[in-house]
């Protein structure tokens, strides 16, 4: 019998430092405070609070907590309040700090 069941999570990488971390709670904080759920504390553009991803229905969005230095998917600027999908590939920028985001599947 082969186990046909596949995990599929998502992840964050911090291109500058390559270390990754796994989107494991349906409101993932990001941001220079160590309560987030990734805290990039040694970089002071990023806002203490500076955006949130949030998994709903196996997808996954991405908002701007009023950050000083905004928060930008593939180039394009996420305005506060709003929510932008991101997808396997998508590349999010907080102020000047660039993260890789990824859809894995393992068998």
């Amino acid at each position: 019998l082969s186990d046909t069941s596949r995990q599929i999570y998502a992840k964050l990488t911090r291109i500058s430092t390559q270390t990754s971390v796994v989107i494991d709670c349906p409101n993932f904080k990001i941001g220079r405070n160590q309560s987030n759920s990734f805290a990039i504390i040694d970089n002071t553009a990023v806002s203490g609070a500076h955006a949130e991803i949030i998994t709903k229905d196996g997808r996954y969005y991405i908002t701007d907590l009023h950050s000083t230095n905004k928060t930008y998917v593939d180039g394009v600027q996420v305005k506060s309040g709003s929510f932008v999908e991101i997808f396997d590939g998508s590349r999010i920028k907080l102020a000047n700090e660039d993260l890789l985001f990824n859809i894995v599947e393992e068998n």
